[in-house]
């Protein structure tokens, strides 16, 4: 299996992974003391920007950071 299909595979799998237990990953930021949705869209940042690109990853992470501003409202 080329080497491409095992990192494309292992980025997705993080994709999901964190995805399905973000409220898992809310409540460790809490406990951590940070912010849950500025984690998350970190996280997106970091699993998607080598799959889908800097812009796409981006405009993902900025939607968390907008979600972020309009609760504290």
């Amino acid at each position: 299996m080329p080497l491409w299909k095992i990192i494309l595979g292992v980025y997705i799998g993080g994709v999901i992974a964190f995805t399905a237990h973000a409220h898992f990953f809310d409540e460790y930021y809490r406990h951590l003391g940070l912010i849950p949705n500025l984690g998350r869209g970190l996280l997106w940042f970091v699993f998607c920007l080598p799959l889908i690109g800097k812009t796409v990853a981006l405009i993902v992470s900025l939607f968390f950071l907008a979600t972020l501003v309009f609760a504290r409202r």
